[in-house]
């Protein structure tokens, strides 16, 4: 079974002696597929040089106020908001710049909400799925259309009424319109979707931005990674005693490339499985916790599959060399089960 990282020293300066080695080593290799993307985007070190500071000094004053949303507490927080000199001693960045990072506003870290076409196709998978084991086709509208206005949000006996358990400021006819050119839905069995008795199709298990929609696939790309880092870091700052998050990994060596096919083909279908089930039921206790009033938590569980060349000139531990490597109880920074 997986060993518990060892729980890390004090916060040091940042330019101590000897300072995090390990640790620096650990964020040069989390940091060198990042770089690829500054590069391939034209973002050099000038530009990242702002970036780096902002990310320290909002984390250096997260980290002394006390997080909320983090269970990380290595006994090293005060509970008060840090003085601006305490935040320069703790990352080395200029008071000056300090202050200006400070004044200009520290954002709250909260990844953009999901849009309502989003939502709405989250609900859809959440439905009882159809004889195909798919998620059903839906009719564009229906009788209880007419008559209420809606269906229930939990049964959606129509696309109108499944968009508008998810809002009523936005036209249905809208958010179809989005969904169609999102790849997301498809018309079938009808004159097409200004047929009001239009049947639609979900078409897509998960929503992969296409070709084009930049903005929304960096705001994915940042929400997911971003969630993971977060989960990874934490679990390495966790104190003694403290729970730790889910995260764990799968990995192997020595692979020809159609074995590799082969396991990411089942990785597909499990997660898939997988994911389904967790949405269907975040949806059950979302409305339950909204009737409540207790619903001031996210979450997010995301999986991912990677492969890559053996490294020839790697040691053991670098997924290199002659021998064979693999961790078969769920390698990562987690426990090894619930906390």
């Amino acid at each position: 079974m997986s060993t518990a990282p060892p729980t890390p020293p004090g916060p040091p300066g940042p330019d101590s002696p000897g300072r995090g080695t390990p640790v620096l080593e650990a964020l040069t290799a989390v940091l060198r597929p990042l770089a690829r993307l500054a590069v391939r985007q034209g973002v050099g070190l000038g530009a990242l040089t702002p970036a780096l500071k902002r990310a320290l000094v909002e984390a250096a004053a997260v980290d002394s106020e006390g997080d909320p949303e983090a269970d990380t507490d290595a006994g090293g927080r005060t509970g008060r908001p840090a003085s601006q000199s305490r935040i320069s001693l703790m990352t080395g960045v200029h008071r000056k710049d300090v202050r200006d990072i400070l004044a200009s506003g520290r954002p709250q870290g909260e990844p953009p909400r999901p849009s309502i076409a989003e939502t709405a196709m989250a609900r859809w998978l959440a439905l009882p799925a159809g004889p195909d084991g798919r998620p059903p086709v839906l009719p564009r509208r229906s009788e209880e259309d007419a008559e209420s206005g809606s269906a229930p949000a939990a049964e959606a006996a129509s696309f109108d009424a499944l968009v508008a358990g998810v809002s009523r400021d936005v036209r249905p006819r809208a958010v179809l319109d989005e969904m169609i050119r999102l790849g997301m839905v498809a018309p079938e069995g009808s004159d097409g979707p200004d047929d009001p008795g239009a049947w639609l199709r979900l078409v897509a298990d998960a929503h992969l931005p296409a070709e084009g929609q930049d903005a929304e696939r960096l705001a994915l790309f940042a929400g997911n990674l971003a969630d993971h880092a977060a989960t990874a870091a934490g679990n390495l700052l966790a104190g003694p005693g403290r729970p730790r998050r889910l995260e764990q990994a799968v990995f192997h060596t020595h692979l020809a490339p159609d074995s590799v096919a082969e396991l990411e083909a089942e990785a597909r279908r499990l997660s898939g499985e997988a994911l389904q089930a967790l949405n269907r039921r975040a949806l059950d206790l979302q409305r339950r916790d909204l009737a409540r009033g207790t619903a001031t938590r996210r979450f997010r569980f995301g999986v991912y599959f990677h492969d890559a060349p053996l490294d020839p000139g790697a040691g053991a531990g670098h997924h290199g060399g002659d021998r064979p490597e693999g961790a078969a109880d769920g390698g990562g920074t987690g426990e090894d089960g619930p906390p």
